[in-house]
């Protein structure tokens, strides 16, 4: 077990037969009361997009969107990868959406 995330991420990646996820604190809101209360959340390995969902319904929007850009980002790279293309990605948020992501075709 470890907190340190940079970490996790090597270790995830250089032994496969691990199992590992992350565990994580949550608000909920009670269905009868309409209370707010905490809880564990682990996610052991689900996509981004089911995490995504999860948070949505846990009502915490601002982990679903980090989650959802998440999985955004992996489908990008997967076709990039695919296709042997190169990508320049442009990080000012200012920026035309033309300007955003460029693919280069050789």
């Amino acid at each position: 077990m470890t907190h340190n995330y940079s970490w996790f991420q090597a270790a995830r990646k250089a032994v496969s037969s691990w199992t590992h996820g992350e565990l994580f604190r949550a608000t909920a809101i009670h269905k009868k009361t309409g209370k707010r209360f905490e809880m564990p959340v682990s996610n052991l390995d689900s996509p981004y997009l089911d995490r995504a969902l999860r948070q949505c319904e846990l009502g915490d929007l601002k982990a679903a969107a980090v989650y959802l850009r998440t999985a955004f980002e992996e489908m990008l790279k997967l076709f990039v990868e695919q296709r042997k293309l190169k990508a320049i990605y442009n990080s000012d948020l200012n920026a035309d959406a033309d300007e955003w992501c460029k693919f280069i075709i050789d």
